[in-house]
């Protein structure tokens, strides 16, 4: 089997594309065990190599353009295999609000498209689309009969996205799974267009002894979940047996409910712990409210109820103390 992952350049793509070779045989369209023999990066950026295995292949190209799908599904992947698509690329939801049109065609357009190319392949396609809790908006709590309400651009397309991918799944077009997932972090490296940058900018700042200023309110609470963790939730929605969705692709991952003021206490506490507390500001982190962004936030869902995830056994993290320390590991503190 092969697999691609659009957006592999980004942290999670790359994290699940350790994880799959790590695997070794995943869970195939047509319900039976195969290895993996090779794994397709797509991104519209030049690729940033990392020492990945000799079975992955980058494809440069635009999510967007027909053309770029046509030729990867024409020229790059092998007929001869089956295709598991992991679908990540996504525009962010801060970008989003300000770019409308570019948003629906990115988001919504080319997910169209790339599930348009993935009924056409002749040997069986499994689909795994990555959605947010942006998608069900202001709800308490998001269950599984938690009727969608998304109050921004981003959470619509989204929407939007899950039923194209439930309806493609109904039509057994292609085995498709959607994952709803939290908020994800901690990310290295720059900040990145989302609403919810600050869950991964304020670890950051306090670690380099700054002064965090919030644009959301600290003590409102939001459902994250760890990077790791998140590729490896990815992998086991992958590799459940279609017969156990019971015609319901849509699965909320499991996720820890935390907010600003905790995640500020708790890096302290894990810098304390791996001896570099020395370098904690005394400096209060402080609120600088952006009414866009507050806004926005403001509209996602407090709480998720993964029952069903876990009775489909799907793991989240234990606690926001190991989400920290493996965003510890992964930058070798």
């Amino acid at each position: 089997m092969q697999v691609l992952i659009t957006g592999g350049n980004g942290l999670i793509g790359k994290k699940l594309c350790r994880e799959i070779i790590s695997a070794e045989h995943l869970l195939n369209s047509n319900q039976i065990i195969e290895k993996v023999k090779q794994v397709i990066l797509w991104d519209s950026g030049d690729s940033i190599g990392d020492g990945q295995e000799s079975i992955v292949k980058y494809f440069k190209g635009d999510i967007c353009d027909s053309r770029s799908t046509e030729y990867l599904f024409k020229n790059v992947l092998d007929p001869n295999l089956t295709l598991s698509v992991f679908h990540l690329a996504s525009m962010m939801s801060g970008q989003g609000e300000q770019q409308f049109d570019e948003c629906f065609r990115v988001n919504l357009e080319a997910t169209k498209q790339l599930l348009d190319s993935c009924r056409n392949f002749k040997n069986g396609t499994k689909f795994i689309f990555t959605s947010s809790i942006g998608a069900v908006g202001p709800a308490n709590c998001i269950s599984t009969t938690t009727r969608p309400m998304p109050q921004s651009t981003y959470g619509v397309t989204k929407a939007m996205s899950e039923l194209l991918v439930s309806e493609y799944a109904r039509r057994r077009f292609v085995d498709g799974r959607v994952c709803r997932m939290p908020t994800v972090m901690v990310r290295p490296g720059p900040p990145n267009a989302a609403t919810t940058a600050s869950f991964n900018n304020i670890v950051k700042a306090v670690m380099e002894g700054l002064e965090f200023i919030s644009p959301i309110p600290m003590r409102q609470h939001h459902p994250v979940i760890g990077l790791k963790t998140a590729a490896k939730c990815l992998l086991q929605v992958h590799n459940i047996p279609l017969s156990k969705l019971e015609d319901d692709p849509v699965i909320n991952i499991p996720a820890v409910t935390t907010c600003l003021s905790e995640i500020e206490e708790v890096t302290k506490r894990c810098l304390r712990s791996v001896g570099k507390g020395g370098i904690i500001t005394m400096k209060k982190s402080r609120e600088q409210i952006d009414p866009l962004t507050a806004g926005v936030f403001s509209k996602f869902a407090v709480l998720v109820d993964d029952s069903r995830a876990v009775s489909l056994g799907i793991e989240g993290d234990r606690n926001l103390q190991e989400i920290i320390k493996e965003y510890f590991k992964d930058i070798e503190m």
